[in-house]
């Protein structure tokens, strides 16, 4: 039994959650919204007697393709405050639980959960349990539910329950609502792009279609761009230019640096329930089109989430086809000879049993990303794991008041890390996901006091990098430190027009710079510089 939290679509709207044995119904759209009145209306030509099994089996129709919010408002016109009905009671607790209402699951698990004897309800009801704070309950069911099945697979769920207490608090960070990005419906995901963000949104709008998502009741999501205002918030949220949007979802923007490419996920084709990652470009007036498939993806599984490498040269995203370590995990495509390669998994240090999703690539080339598998506060936590050589790292949870009891995605830190945003729906906004600013006052904790610079030389007058290159790097304390402080480190460029290094925070380093044809440079340059400038020019010999 699995859960996951993704993105669009009944089976991976951003903010709900489902389990793993629903992921093969087929989905099905509709242009209007269901109710309880409807409901009666389709069977008021039956005798009365047979009124209520009627709109039971309406309810029952939307329930079983996903329709969780359009048959939970059906289902409580059919019972009282005494019923006793396990069936009617486990389908709105787990229509609220599918769509993070967790205050909501928990009453209505605790309407029948003493009366049921199946495994999975005490699953979900730890969870919610768990979700909502009340840890000491839950690890009663989780208890309850690890010896009906007679497995281990949920201990960790059980021990990181126990142990919240234990993970750290960075009082440095600072986290509020983003002001201008949120509304009553879902917003998440916001990433940097001009003057603004680019973010998804179910919010109402004007369109000239009008179709709703039966698993929330809700607008299908769209991509929209929102400008920074003078205060710190955001002017008013317009849909972004193009023909991005969709009947269906579509979202969960990445760009490149030069802000000419997007990556973006959407719907299959005929609003069925796997996802697709797409690539678009942008042409005149910031008008978003040619939106294509990326090769990778499939009809017959779910691929999302796509976050783009700096250098364009990979495409990281979440996936649940077969072979993998749990419901979703992440993987890489590598964009060689002109053609994007087939996805490799990033390893069981990454991934987990349970569901890794919703990855950020940074500059530095640190991955986030948020999962369920590893231990965290609940739901979805944020994760982010270093990679050395080929191997990623073991992840590091980002602790509070980035991580929550509830959900946590769709993480962002800039290259200074000093500002960022986070969605969750952890309850103190107007909406169920919503999108929050991040603020980091001193340094980022988790450098481990390393950055990743990347360095070019140049011929002094030219713009174009030089290949080729002999580079000696000697880290020192201070300029005027005769020894070296560390091994010294000799980078050769050969054939491409840079490199890379980590640099120590706070250090200076000596660069010795060699190449036929042109002086020898040397140069003290600290840290801080390499940041903000790390290129070297160089003089030709006359």
């Amino acid at each position: 039994m699995k859960k996951i939290k993704a993105f669009i679509l009944m089976m991976l709207v951003v903010g709900l959650v489902f389990a793993q044995e629903e992921k093969d119904v087929e989905i099905e759209m509709s242009t209007s919204e269901i109710s309880y009145e409807d409901a009666v209306e389709t069977s008021c030509e039956n005798p009365e007697k047979r009124i209520k099994q009627g709109v039971q089996n309406r309810a029952n129709k939307f329930y079983n393709k996903l329709g969780y919010m359009a048959s939970a408002d059906i289902y409580q016109h059919l019972i009282d405050e005494e019923s006793q009905e396990i069936n009617l009671l486990a389908n709105i607790a787990n229509s609220y639980r599918l769509n993070g209402i967790t205050d909501q699951a928990e009453y209505w698990y605790s309407r029948f959960i003493h009366l049921t004897q199946k495994p999975e309800y005490y699953l979900q009801y730890a969870e919610v349990l768990k979700s909502n704070g009340n840890c000491k309950a839950a690890a009663i069911w989780f208890n309850k539910y690890k010896t009906m099945v007679n497995e281990t697979l949920d201990v960790e769920a059980i021990n990181d329950c126990s142990e919240i207490q234990f993970f750290k608090k960075y009082n440095k960070i600072e986290i509020e609502l983003a002001k201008g990005l949120n509304s009553e419906s879902l917003d998440f995901c916001a990433m940097p792009y001009k003057e603004g963000v680019v973010f998804t949104s179910s919010r109402e709008m004007k369109r000239p279609f009008k179709t709703k998502d039966f698993w929330t009741n809700k607008p299908f999501t769209d991509l929209f761009y929102a400008e920074l205002d003078a205060d710190g918030g955001f002017k008013k949220p317009q849909l972004i230019k193009g023909n991005i949007n969709t009947k269906t979802h579509d979202g969960v923007a990445s760009f490149d640096k030069t802000g000419s490419k997007m990556i973006f996920t959407r719907n299959d084709k005929k609003g069925k329930k796997n996802l697709q990652v797409f690539i678009a470009r942008k042409g005149p007036d910031d008008y978003w089109f040619n939106a294509k498939k990326m090769t990778f993806n499939s009809s017959e599984y779910s691929s999302c989430h796509g976050s783009l490498s700096q250098d364009n040269s990979k495409i990281y995203f979440s996936s649940n086809r077969p072979g993998g370590l749990g419901g979703f995990d992440l993987y890489v495509s590598e964009y060689i000879n002109g053609q994007w390669g087939d996805a490799k998994n990033l390893g069981a240090e990454v991934n987990s049993s349970g569901n890794e999703i919703f990855p950020f690539i940074a500059e530095d080339g640190v991955l986030y990303y948020s999962s369920d598998g590893h231990k965290g506060l609940g739901g979805l936590d944020v994760f982010m794991s270093k990679i050395e050589g080929e191997i990623w790292q073991k992840p590091e949870h980002l602790g509070s008041p980035i991580n929550s009891s509830k959900d946590d995605f769709g993480f962002y830190i800039d290259k200074e890390k000093e500002k960022g945003y986070i969605s969750s729906n952890r309850g103190d906004g107007g909406g169920r996901d919503n999108i929050y600013t991040l603020k980091v006052n001193g340094e980022w904790p988790f450098d481990r006091g390393f950055y990743k610079i990347d360095i070019s030389v140049f011929e002094k007058g030219l713009d174009f990098p030089l290949s080729g290159i002999n580079v000696k790097v000697i880290e020192k304390l201070s300029k005027s430190h005769t020894n070296v402080s560390h091994v010294e480190s000799f980078l050769v460029t050969g054939e491409d027009d840079n490199f890379n290094f980590l640099a120590k925070r706070n250090m200076t380093y000596l660069f010795e710079i060699e190449k036929e044809g042109y002086k020898p440079l040397k140069r003290y340059v600290t840290t801080e510089k390499l940041r903000n400038d790390a290129t070297f020019d160089l003089d030709v010999v006359e």
